[in-house]
C-alpha cells in the first residue's frame, strides 16, 4: 500500500482537505484524517521504496511485490472511485 498509494501523493492531501472544507463546508474535524495523512505521508513515504531495494532481490520476490502492488492499486483506485460515486 505504501509504494502504491501513499509514497505517491505527499502533498495531496492537506490540499484535498482544503476543498472539501470550502467546497462542502466540512469542519477542521470532519476533515482531520487528511490532515492526519498529509503528515505520515511525509515522514514514511520512501520506506517502502527501501524495503523493496532491500529486499526484492530475486526474480520471485520480485514477482510477489509486482502482485501484492498491483492489489494495492487496485483498492487505491477503488476508494477513490467510491468517492466519486458518493458525490
Amino acid at each position: 500500500m505504501n509504494l502504491a498509494a501513499e509514497g505517491q501523493v505527499p502533498g495531496t492531501f492537506g490540499p484535498m482537505a482544503r476543498r472539501l472544507q470550502e467546497n462542502y463546508g466540512l469542519s477542521r474535524e470532519a476533515v482531520e484524517f487528511w490532515d492526519v495523512h498529509e503528515m505520515a505521508d511525509a515522514e514514511h513515504s520512501q520506506v517502502g521504496d527501501h524495503i523493496v531495494i532491500r529486499h526484492a532481490t530475486d526474480a520471485a520476490t520480485q514477482a510477489r511485490v509486482r502482485d501484492a502492488l498491483q492489489h494495492s492499486l487496485d483498492a487505491w483506485w477503488q476508494f477513490f472511485d467510491g468517492i466519486r460515486a458518493a458525490i
